[in-house]
């Protein structure tokens, strides 16, 4: 059985048997070996997360946030910040945070990689208009007010 295959070498496209093929990809492994590592290792860098560390803060008072939403925009996936409003999140290097807390103005920024980043979130003044009392069960007035 005689198997044909197309091949490139030195820009030329070359037909011939699998067996000067074979011939040919033994001269070159070592050549061959390096361009696909070579791929290989720019392929899994593209896709690499990097970490983001950072503080979450208070703009008024400069103390941290606990409980401080940050994720990457876009994506469900994000963390929590401790009680010290600090945070570390791996994102990609084009990815936009959201940072938010209840209470607070939603936040977007563009993570710098060699530093921590401090983020400042403004406290929201929403005030209720509406107040509903529902209650069940009776009380006595004397049990409640003494």
């Amino acid at each position: 059985m005689n198997i044909r295959v197309l091949y490139l070498a030195s820009n030329q496209k070359n037909i011939c048997d699998m067996k000067k093929y074979l011939t040919a990809c033994k001269k070159n492994a070592p050549v061959n070996f390096f361009i696909l590592l070579f791929l290989c290792i720019n392929v899994a860098a593209a896709g690499q997360n990097k970490p983001v560390t950072g503080t979450v803060v208070d703009n008024s008072t400069n103390e941290g946030i606990n409980g401080a939403s940050v994720r990457q925009k876009g994506k469900l996936k994000g963390v929590i910040t401790d009680a010290k409003g600090t945070f570390k999140i791996d994102v990609p290097e084009n990815a936009l945070l959201q940072i938010s807390s209840v209470g607070y103005q939603e936040v977007e920024i563009k993570p710098d990689f060699n530093t921590a980043v401090q983020v400042k979130l403004a406290i929201v003044n929403k005030e209720l208009t509406d107040v509903v009392v529902v209650g069940y069960g009776t009380k006595k007035r004397s049990d409640i007010t003494g």
